[in-house]
């Protein structure tokens, strides 16, 4: 099962990764939070929003629907 982890960098600070169900880290926090709580504000943020998301590859925006393929200009 996919997660996020919330934990202390070598600062202190609090920090997110999400890990894919193989265990793989495949995204981290570009900021550290002083509290816990705010961290994990930024993380439910990202949640809720991360199925809305568009990937926007070379300035063109590309829905998420895995259903079709989108190929750049280069392609």
């Amino acid at each position: 099962m996919a997660k996020f982890d919330l934990y202390r960098d070598v600062a202190g600070d609090y920090r997110w990764r999400f890990r894919a169900a193989d265990g793989r880290v495949i995204a981290v926090s570009s900021q550290a939070y002083l509290h816990p709580a705010e961290c994990k504000s930024d993380v439910e943020l990202l949640k809720a929003q991360a199925s809305e998301a568009v990937v926007d590859i070379l300035g063109e925006p590309v829905s998420f629907d895995s259903s079709t393929t989108h190929r750049g200009p280069d392609a």
